[in-house]
């Protein structure tokens, strides 16, 4: 999944359509221009299929930054883009596409998901923000009162990181708050 994958700096990010159809031509193409040393899919076979993987990458070595599910995956692309550390880790709802992609000009770390409701962190996120030992985990909620379940919080504190949780803008003026 390439939600969460708007913090690489290796690399532009480019889509293949789904169903394992074979990558377009201007896909191909940039990949041809830009030459690189290997070609990486983000996320697991339902995401980007070995098939299409091969095509794209015509002969160049290939490798996979993935996950069982969405949040392994943004898991994996943040410990990827900061192996050393992150002083700031961003959470998104994990079925909320605007919210990740959106957060991916972020820069000064990475976007782990939580669980499709919102309401409690994967263990592949937990431990993502562990490995990570952020100053600040920021997260955004839907309302004041969001439900997070006290191991989630205990989790964040464990590392060592301080929550903040921010309400979710609606304007443009409540972004430029942030």
């Amino acid at each position: 999944d390439v939600l969460t994958a708007g913090v690489l700096t290796d690399g532009p990010v480019l889509l293949v359509p789904g169903g394992c159809a074979a990558p377009r031509a201007v896909v191909r193409d940039e990949i041809e221009r830009l030459d690189p040393g290997t070609v990486v899919a983000l996320g697991g076979d339902q995401a980007v299929c070995e098939a299409q993987l091969e095509v794209a990458a015509d002969g160049r070595p290939t490798d996979r930054l993935a996950g069982a599910n969405r949040a392994e995956t943004a898991a994996a692309i943040g410990l990827h883009e900061f192996p050393g550390g992150a002083t700031t880790v961003y959470l998104a709802q994990g079925n909320s596409s605007p919210d990740a992609m959106v957060g991916g000009s972020l820069t000064d770390g990475p976007i782990l998901l939580t669980n499709p409701a919102g309401t409690h962190l994967p263990l592949a996120t937990r431990s993502a923000i562990s490995a990570l030992d952020p100053d600040r985990v920021i997260v955004r909620v839907n309302a004041p009162g969001t439900p997070w379940w006290e191991a989630d919080v205990a989790a964040v504190r464990a590392a060592g990181a301080r929550l903040v949780m921010l309400p979710k803008a609606e304007r443009p003026e409540d972004l430029e708050a942030l």
